[in-house]
């Protein structure tokens, strides 16, 4: 048996006395992971078994988890976990800190527990007390996928516990050991022919095999750099599908990644056939994507619905995400983390994204790569910079080269989408760059 755990998250023992969850843990997990209710009680009343010690202990251990889990390390509760109250409240916490909550359930033989309390010598449990957990935990394991566990692993025997192997998952979004050299590549609103300049000027060659819309790419870079797409591949721009194509090749390739933006969320939407908020962007791409075959389409939406929030490079001091991301967010994986990659401070029905407030605030170790928002000029603001220079509306195509933080740019060949200057998040109203 194989279990299977995400790197960041919050694993909850659960069992009667007795079932070997201390050991588990002690087997599977190092020790500074590890929080004990027994070993907490005894540090708050000197007793690791006192009763009336256990409200103390159990509020000691939780705020323990919470800085574990605020400072992004693997914490694990070695407790019997059988309170629905208190489950509720440490799920909660997992939630809170964008976590994986994860339930490991000892269900084991109510003979077996009896026979391995009767071992434990001078230190036995009281019979009926193990029995009354047994029932309480059959009782309540029905109910604990509504609690809101991201997985739930359930051992049903002695031998499955003595068995098992814990194998570590990290996250899609962390390549910690990934350092680049990126040419990190801000929103491309279908501007195809402004991208292919782009490249060139970076350094790639670039061949196509034909003159179609939906020809391959053959992308490659003489000095081993790879590509990093801020999303909104789709949206506003006259070639919405040629751009595609580049992007789902150089990704093939293994010479490129992307993260989702919101036009690229949108179009997806559309593909799966559900409904999407209307928008000029979503427009142009639907009507282009609707002259594709409809294997191109499946392809697409495939892509675009794989790709992963945001990524975290280099010993964690390179975070790119389409909209941005706070530090608190970084590398987290849950539903909010991705809204926020995606969309940013603002609400999705909104008609256009506002200047961020967050890059005003900023204080993360990583530096931060963005676009969603167009500004005239990139420029950085607390170890944060939008590279989305409004190409789609006649301003610039740009890069930024990490790890040197060269901006490379090129000019739009054309006003594809008019949009009112006002829209644009003046420089004027950023803060002072970080130096």
């Amino acid at each position: 048996m194989r279990l299977v755990i995400p790197e960041l998250s919050l694993v909850l023992l659960a069992g009667p006395t007795g079932s070997g969850k201390t050991t588990f843990a002690r087997k599977h997990f190092k020790a500074s992971e590890i929080l004990s209710i027994e070993q907490v009680r005894e540090l708050v009343a000197d007793d690791a078994i006192d009763p009336a010690a256990y409200d103390d202990a159990f509020a000691s251990m939780s705020y323990l988890a919470m800085r574990r889990l605020s400072a992004g390390r693997m914490t694990v509760i070695d407790d019997r976990n059988l309170d629905p109250d208190a489950r509720k409240m440490l799920i909660g916490l997992a939630r809170e800190h964008h976590v994986v909550p994860v339930g490991v359930v000892f269900h084991l033989p109510e003979a077996v527990l009896h026979q391995r309390n009767r071992a434990r010598g001078d230190d036995v449990h009281p019979p009926e007390r193990i029995a009354r957990e047994h029932i309480l935990l059959r009782q309540q394991l029905a109910g604990l996928e509504k609690e809101g566990f991201r997985h739930i692993f359930e051992f049903l025997s002695l031998q499955e516990v003595e068995s098992v192997e814990v194998q570590r998952q990290r996250p899609w979004n962390r390549r910690t050991d990934e350092r680049g050299p990126f040419d990190i590549v801000g929103d491309v609103h279908g501007c195809y022919d402004e991208l292919r300049l782009l490249l060139q000027k970076l350094g790639y060659l670039v061949y196509r095999d034909g003159d179609s819309p939906l020809s391959h790419h053959q992308i490659e870079h003489p000095l081993g750099r790879r590509l990093v797409f801020l999303g909104d591949l789709a949206g506003h721009g006259p070639k919405i599908v040629e751009t595609l194509r580049l992007v789902m090749d150089a990704v093939d390739a293994g010479l490129a990644l992307t993260v989702p933006g919101d036009h690229d969320a949108r179009l997806v939407e559309w593909l799966h056939g559900h409904p999407a908020i209307r928008s000029e962007g979503l427009d142009a791409s639907a009507r282009q994507m609707e002259e594709t075959p409809e294997e191109f389409r499946q392809e697409t939406r495939g892509f675009l619905s794989s790709t992963v929030s945001h990524y975290v490079f280099d010993d964690g001091k390179l975070v790119v995400a389409h909209a941005g991301l706070p530090e608190a967010l970084q590398g987290r994986g849950s539903l909010q983390v991705r809204q926020f990659a995606i969309h940013g401070e603002r609400l999705r029905d909104e008609a256009t994204p506002s200047v961020p407030s967050w890059p005003k605030h900023y204080n993360g170790r990583a530096e931060v790569v963005y676009g969603h928002c167009a500004v005239r000029q990139a420029q950085w603001v607390n170890r944060t910079i939008c590279i989305d220079t409004a190409c789609v509306f006649g301003g610039k195509l740009t890069a930024l080269r990490y790890p040197e933080r060269e901006l490379v740019s090129v000019d739009a060949l054309r006003t594809h989408v008019s949009l009112l200057s006002s829209l644009f998040a003046p420089a004027h109203a950023l803060p002072v760059p970080h130096r």
